[in-house]
């Protein structure tokens, strides 16, 4: 009985590691801007995949739609705010591999003011 016991509580602890570290490899793709930012102008988006990630395409979407596919690095965008209304706006990337991985992920949200 302890030998499960114990069994149960390494398996517990793997999996709440394996399910945070997940968590800690989703985010930080986006570089800049940082969540929370206020942007105007043309912005720089800058995804930065963990190094040891073969990257085989960026999906970007602006408000969860699609504004560009990146595939070659430097994984940057230029957004021009100028072409939108002020306020808050969702910045997210699926980040693929080529090795057909599940896709990283990373949401951030900053607010545009072009006042």
């Amino acid at each position: 009985m302890r030998f499960v016991r114990l069994y149960l509580a390494f398996a517990f602890l793997l999996i709440t590691f394996l399910s945070c570290s997940e968590f800690l490899n989703s985010g930080g793709l986006i570089a800049t801007p940082y969540n929370g930012q206020t942007v105007r102008g043309v912005q720089t988006i800058v995804v930065a995949p963990p190094d040891n990630t073969l990257v085989d395409s960026i999906y970007l979407y602006i408000n969860f739609q699609l504004e560009k596919t990146l595939t070659v690095s430097p994984y940057q965008y230029e957004w021009d705010t100028t072409l939108l209304t002020n306020g808050w706006y969702k910045i997210s990337v699926e980040v693929y591999d080529q090795l057909g991985s599940y896709p990283l992920t990373d949401v951030i949200q900053v607010k545009v003011d072009n006042s």
